[in-house]
């Protein structure tokens, strides 16, 4: 019988966006310049990076020259019981409050953040993610 091969340990680095967003990356080093860029969303920022099964998508690019960037869905932060996550999205919305367009929002300025760093690459950017990761990711793209 064979194994399936683990995937590679991944370890990410924390930068602060301009409004305190926490963007959570892998890669080669910021001092490397700009580089191709994956936005990846699943769950925390760091689980997104690290964790396995989700961060499957990266452990398959670790071995790329590009960095992959992450951040923290809304209320799977620590403090939050993830396992409710869904439920506090379901009752913020139907409650009026529009979690999704400020959060893509302090997204695409930490992305422009990056740009204007020199860390992304504008001409390589994509945009990923798992479950409502990949929602936020659509929205991020749009």
């Amino acid at each position: 019988m064979s194994k399936t091969p683990h995937p590679p340990s991944i370890s990410c680095e924390i930068l602060e966006g301009p409004s305190k967003e926490k963007i959570y990356w892998t890669g080669p080093e910021l001092s490397e310049g700009c580089l191709p860029a994956l936005f990846y969303f699943s769950i925390s920022g760091e689980e997104s990076l690290t964790l396995d099964p989700f961060n499957q998508p990266v452990a398959f690019l670790a071995n790329e020259n590009l960095r992959v960037f992450s951040f923290t869905l809304p209320y799977h932060d620590d403090g939050f019981d993830k396992s409710k996550a869904v439920d506090l999205w379901v009752e913020e919305i139907e409650n009026g409050c529009d979690i999704i367009s400020s959060f893509v929002q302090r997204v695409v300025d930490s992305i422009n953040y990056l740009i204007e760093k020199q860390y992304v690459d504008t001409q390589s950017i994509a945009a990923a993610g798992l479950s409502r990761g990949a929602f936020i990711a659509s929205h991020v793209a749009a």
